[in-house]
């Protein structure tokens, strides 16, 4: 490839992808059989019961994960000692908030549950962020695997024997639970490079506080948006539909976020700069699945539960805030790798501060539809500012929009609308015609994505390119 920075980037996004996908199938397999055993009320209780944990871990640690994989891989050692600590320390502050926001409610659930969830979520998140600036992209894809497979046997387990909403609590609280334990056991053997530079502490913080911004804007639909829109309608179902609207979202956005993700400490590690690279790529990707889908957003949900058909529109929207999305994440990488930490917090602050005017008054007027409204402009409002440390985004954003908007509507929902197409059909035949679109509009030409492909083969079966 054009590149050795661009090829190990490749290469520890498949890991990543990898450990997306089972995350994202184990994910689905999870809620298409709980919803079914436990109904979509109890989901949308303990999908807000999880948010508000979530919203905790997030408010407590956002930014930290990035910040580690980014000083572990400049510094080594120097920086493992300390990123465990902070890593303890946000733990417990998120604990403490997450029994305040799940004590706000009013589903009659504990909020031990939500305290646990945000104090694993946040050692788990230091202790993988210690992993990924090691580049031990392997090590994480079995992490979680095996947290995965925890969540799924013992949330389905309890669910079987009749313990109701807290079937799909304990199964989360496996996940963080068993990622924080095999963590730990992971970076077991760099222990002997523990260290604590304590001269460091502030431009570490310094590196967390900078990307705060953008990783709690990134999070506030998912976690926050969930809990928010809990408290302000009050609907269970409705609150269902929103949170596995945006769980099959972020599944998406981990095909270009995986490779953007292993990108940081590939390049801060190399001096390399692969992220516009990826960023196309990653699109290039990303547009075709994301027509197969918004096809027929309806009948996807309603795989999971007919009740859930309703959060089509809601779907949508999510996924086509997805292109905006990935080319602030391309952009916050960057900044990352050059240590930029006012250009990272004035590009977050702008993302999280639209979110916040916008999501609980456009939820209040629209319902989860607003929601969603809220996210796609928060990703569009800071573009501006982003096009000034990326060449080309506007025009990568344009070709992403129109290959998604071709492909889905000639190809897919005229065909299904029109012809009587089944939606299954008309979702490949969108899936296909947005791979030609991808070629022929120069986002990425055929020949790279089989190349990247051969990369990805060859990294996780073991052999060389």
């Amino acid at each position: 490839m054009a590149s050795e920075g661009l090829e190990r980037s490749v290469a520890g996004g498949s890991w990543l992808f990898l450990s997306n996908i089972i995350n994202s199938l184990f994910g689905l397999a999870f809620w298409l059989v709980i919803v079914r055993l436990v109904g979509a009320d109890a989901v949308g209780i303990a999908g807000a019961v999880v948010s508000a944990g979530g919203v905790a871990s997030i408010l407590a640690s956002a930014g930290l994960g990035v910040a580690i994989a980014r000083e572990v891989a400049a510094h080594g050692g120097e920086a493992l000692g300390l990123s465990l600590l902070v890593g303890l320390m946000l733990g417990g502050i998120g604990l403490i908030l997450g029994l305040l926001l799940g004590g706000g409610l009013e589903f009659g659930v504990s909020s031990l549950w939500s305290g646990a969830f945000a104090f694993l979520a946040v050692l788990s998140q230091a202790l993988l962020g210690v992993l990924m600036g090691l580049e031990r992209f392997r090590a994480l894809f079995l992490i979680g695997f095996i947290g995965n497979l925890a969540r799924l046997l013992l949330g389905i387990g309890l669910a079987v024997i009749g313990l109701g909403v807290l079937a799909p609590i304990f199964g989360y609280l496996a996940l963080p639970l068993v990622g924080a334990i095999l963590g730990l056991v992971a970076v077991t053997n760099s222990l002997n490079r523990l260290k604590a530079d304590w001269v460091r502490v502030g431009s570490f913080l310094s590196l967390v506080a900078s990307n705060y911004p953008f990783v709690l804007g990134g999070q506030i639909l998912y976690m926050l948006g969930v809990y928010a829109f809990a408290l302000v309608s009050g609907e269970a179902l409705a609150t269902g539909v929103l949170y596995i609207s945006m769980t099959i979202t972020m599944a998406l956005a981990a095909v270009p976020g995986s490779l953007l993700s292993a990108s940081l400490p590939i390049a801060t590690r190399r001096g390399d700069d692969p992220f516009s690279d990826l960023q196309r790529l990653g699109l290039a990707l990303l547009a075709p699945l994301s027509a197969g889908i918004i096809v027929a957003p309806s009948h996807v949900l309603g795989l999971l539960n007919p009740e859930l058909v309703e959060g089509g529109p809601v779907l949508t929207l999510l996924i086509i805030s997805l292109a905006p999305f990935t080319i602030l994440m391309g952009v916050i990488m960057r900044l990352n790798k050059m240590g930029a930490r006012s250009s990272l917090a004035l590009l977050g602050l702008a993302r999280l501060l639209t979110m916040l005017v916008l999501v609980v008054p456009l939820a209040e007027f629209l319902g989860t539809l607003g929601a969603a409204l809220a996210f796609l402009v928060a990703n569009i409002v800071p573009l501006p500012l982003a096009s000034r440390h990326m060449d080309g985004a506007f025009v990568i954003l344009v070709k992403t929009w129109g290959i998604l908007a071709t492909s889905s509507l000639i190809l897919g929902w005229l065909p299904m609308k029109y012809l009587g197409v089944p939606w299954p059909l008309a979702s490949s035949l969108s899936v296909l015609g947005g791979l030609i679109l991808v070629h022929l509009s120069s986002l990425a030409r055929l020949g790279e994505l089989f190349q990247a492909l051969k990369v990805a083969v060859h990294e996780i079966s073991g052999q060389h390119v």
